[in-house]
């Protein structure tokens, strides 16, 4: 599964349609408690390196860095959990999440992607949980202490786990791995 393959844009849509259906049935079915234990490295190798197979990238594989360690202004160092593109100079992170938190309205999962990405350059940055999906402008988008969940989200291609089949012509073009790497 995580190994270097072309995976065409309707390909990659089945498999995340399965995803879907295994989201619902391993999460959404689960009590509330169990949620809250349902934890990111779960969510991580269940769902979201799936999806992102589904982009056609090889999470194993040179242009994908897990765990990236990212100096900041301030000599402390974040780290994303995943670097994509980065042997192409093409980068994007994504910042996941577990999902019981919603992401649609905690500012700090939202500043701490958009730092990522501003204080790389990088155009956008991902912060996902699979159950939410959403996207930040990073390069020229100081994120600041007073910012709203909202302030800098590409509303166009942010949208919730169950919209991925509707969103997936706009998602596979901007982030499948044919697309990132032709530039």
């Amino acid at each position: 599964m995580y190994k270097k393959q072309v995976i065409t844009k309707d390909q990659g849509r089945a498999i995340v349609a399965a995803l879907v259906e295994e989201f619902k049935r391993a999460y959404l079915a689960l009590s509330p408690k169990d949620r809250q234990s349902y934890n990111e490295t779960t969510v991580r190798q269940k769902f979201i390196d799936h999806f992102f197979a589904a982009l056609g990238w090889a999470i194993t594989d040179d242009d994908v860095q897990l765990e990236y360690a990212q100096k900041r202004d301030d000599d402390s160092k974040g780290r994303a959990d995943y670097a994509f593109g980065r042997s192409a100079g093409k980068s994007f992170f994504v910042e996941a999440k577990k999902p019981y938190e919603p992401l649609d309205t905690c500012v700090r999962h939202a500043l701490q992607a958009r730092l990522y990405g501003y204080n790389a350059d990088h155009p956008v940055v991902i912060l996902t949980d699979f159950e939410e999906f959403s996207v930040y402008l990073g390069r020229g988008c100081e994120p600041r202490a007073s910012d709203q969940v909202n302030t800098a989200l590409v509303t166009t291609l942010t949208c919730k786990f169950t919209d991925y089949q509707d969103k997936w012509e706009v998602i596979w073009d901007a982030f499948s791995r044919e697309r990132v790497m032709a530039g």
